[in-house]
């Protein structure tokens, strides 16, 4: 059985071959490899009509700039709530919402990601609806996906909001999360 390394030590990914097999090596000196980041809404986004309407959070996106937050990698881009990706690769994406209403019946909110690999038409990837209640109160959804960057100009995502009754807000603030986006490079395409 033969071993060969080959490769050299300038934070790309070298060749390890194995008998038959070949497989990547990622080299610690790679920074490009992985990558996390981390977005929110900075002020609260009141919903104005209800279900079957939905809205697109297009606007009050920033990185996460919090005490001790950080960034690895390149980072995504926003624009208008559509997320650019910054490179090729397999990503985790996970959307989280968090939504209150101060008065009345409220019986549901969904969040939809959206997905576009042709940067026009974009599709529901995943829809999550919060548990029913009465009155005021709050309740969150989580909205995860693995998502395939094939190309880094026609992949991309955004987040929709609907609600049963209007008058539904999801939280935002510029000093903490409430809603928000977390964008984690697994590996290469």
């Amino acid at each position: 059985m033969a071993l060969t390394i080959s490769g050299t030590s300038n934070g790309k990914l070298g060749n390890l071959s194995l008998s038959n097999r070949t497989a990547n090596v990622l080299d610690s000196g790679d920074t490009t490899f992985f990558g996390a980041d981390h977005w929110r809404i900075t002020s609260n986004y009141s919903l104005p009509a209800a279900a079957p309407n939905s809205y697109f959070l297009t606007s009050n996106w920033e990185r996460d700039d919090s005490t001790g937050s950080g960034l690895l990698g390149n980072g995504m881009t926003e624009s208008s709530g559509v997320f650019t990706f910054p490179s090729t690769g397999i990503y985790f994406i996970q959307f989280e919402g968090n939504a209150f209403r101060n008065a009345g019946d409220f019986a549901y909110c969904t969040m939809d990601l959206y997905a576009t690999t042709d940067n026009s038409t974009y599709n529901v990837v995943v829809r999550k609806n919060a548990n029913a209640f009465q009155g005021s109160g709050y309740t969150s959804l989580v909205v995860p996906y693995i998502i395939d960057v094939t190309d880094t100009s026609l992949v991309k995502v955004k987040i929709a909001v609907i609600a049963e009754f209007a008058g539904v807000n999801f939280q935002g603030e510029t000093d903490k999360t409430r809603t928000g986006a977390t964008f984690t490079r697994l590996g290469d395409t």
